[in-house]
């Protein structure tokens, strides 16, 4: 059980590092925005790494004030659905993380 608690405190911890450098680049929207109102423009040009349907889910990703936060709570709730037996596993890590915090 402690190397399942590891593995969702690292998941944890990585999601609300990545939210919180989200949340510190708060230009980050307008960015994106206005790299995508440039990309039409130079579609055919080859340095253009990222079209223009890529930069729409990221720009529908970022613009979210906790996206990473999000976008797990979404994949587990999906997940549940399919499954019921996640749930019981999610809650199981859940209650182990709870005791080894007592």
């Amino acid at each position: 059980q402690q190397a399942l608690a590891k593995q969702l405190a690292q998941l944890l911890n990585f999601i609300l590092r990545f939210d919180s450098i989200r949340m510190m680049t708060f230009q980050l929207p307008n960015d994106f925005s206005y790299y995508r109102r440039l990309v039409p423009k130079y579609s055919k040009h080859p340095a253009i790494e990222v079209r223009e349907d890529e930069a729409n889910g990221l720009s529908m990703f970022t613009a979210d004030h906790v996206p990473m936060l999000n976008a797990a709570v979404e994949s587990c709730s999906a997940v549940i659905k399919e499954n019921e037996a996640c749930a019981v596993a999610l809650a199981v890590m859940a209650n182990s993380c709870y005791q080894m915090l007592k």
